[in-house]
C-alpha cells in the first residue's frame, strides 16, 4: 500500500526559486520528448484516421539514448541525468496514455465524451512540468537522520514518515503558484490475527525433524505430521550419485 506525505512550498520558501528553475527545465525536457512523439504521430495520422495502431514508437529508454547521442542540452541541464530520465519516463507515459485512450475510443466509443486529444507543448516561458525523483536521486545519508535531500536541491526537508515506510518516489508538482512536494511511501501491511468464536486467539507450533519433517500442533486441538522419509530418500540417492 502506498501513502503520500505532502509538503507545501510557497513563494516565500527558501528553495522556491531553485525548484521553480528545475520545473522550468523539466518543461524543456517534456517539450523535447513530445516533439519526438508528435512528429511520428502526425506523419502517420492517416493510419490513425482509419483506426490502425500499428505504428511503432520509441520507448522512453530509446528517447534517453537519443538525447545522449545528440548531446541534448536540456537532458544535462538538470544536473543529474537520472532525474532527466525520470522526466522522460513520465512524459512518455503521458503520450502513451493518450494513444491507449485513442485506440480504446476507436474500438468502442461508448463511455467516452469524445476522442482523446494529443498532448500539447508547454508554454516556452511560463510552462512548468513536474519533477520526479526515484530512490537513486535521494540522499541515503539524510534519510537515516529523518531528512529528505533531493538531487539538485540544496535544502533538506524534515520527514514525518509516521508509518516507517520505504520511499519509492518523490514528485514536485506546481499548483496555484506554489509547489507540492509529494513523498510516496510503500507501507507493508501486517495482517492482524482474528479471534475465534470464543474471543480467543489460536496459535500453532512447528517442530522440524527428519523422519517426521514437521510436527504441527495448534491450540484448538488440530495437529498434523508431515512425512519426511521420501525427501530423506531423495537426498540419500543424490549423495550416492
Amino acid at each position: 500500500m502506498n501513502i503520500v506525505e505532502r509538503h507545501r512550498l510557497n513563494k516565500t520558501h527558501i528553495c522556491f526559486s531553485s525548484i521553480d528553475e528545475l520545473s522550468w527545465k523539466s518543461k524543456n525536457i517534456y517539450n523535447s520528448v513530445m516533439f519526438i512523439y508528435r512528429a511520428i504521430f502526425f506523419e502517420n495520422r492517416k493510419l490513425y484516421a482509419e483506426g490502425k495502431d500499428t505504428i511503432k514508437y520509441p520507448s522512453w529508454i530509446d528517447v534517453c539514448n537519443k538525447f545522449v547521442k545528440d548531446k541534448n542540452v536540456d537532458y544535462y541541464a538538470m544536473g543529474n541525468t537520472k532525474v532527466s530520465q525520470n522526466i522522460i519516463k513520465t512524459s512518455s507515459q503521458t503520450f502513451f496514455n493518450f494513444l491507449k485512450a485513442k485506440n480504446a475510443y476507436f474500438k468502442n466509443a461508448n463511455g467516452f465524451t469524445g476522442c482523446a486529444r494529443i498532448p500539447r507543448y508547454k508554454d516556452k516561458l511560463n510552462g512548468r512540468y513536474k519533477i520526479t525523483f526515484n530512490p537513486q536521486t535521494i540522499s541515503k545519508k539524510s534519510l537515516k537522520n529523518g531528512y529528505l535531500k533531493l538531487s539538485g536541491i540544496a535544502q533538506e526537508f524534515k520527514l514525518q514518515n509516521k508509518h516507517n515506510g520505504r520511499i519509492v518516489q518523490v514528485d514536485i508538482v506546481g499548483k496555484n503558484g506554489c509547489y507540492d512536494l509529494l513523498v510516496t511511501y510503500d507501507i507493508v501491511q501486517i495482517k492482524q490475527p482474528k479471534p475465534n468464536d470464543d474471543g480467543e486467539f489460536n496459535f500453532s507450533g512447528i517442530d522440524l525433524g527428519l523422519n517426521n519433517l514437521m510436527a504441527i500442533a495448534t491450540t484448538n486441538g488440530v495437529g498434523r505430521l508431515v512425512d519426511g522419509r521420501p525427501l530423506k530418500s531423495i537426498d540419500q540417492f543424490y549423495n550416492k550419485e
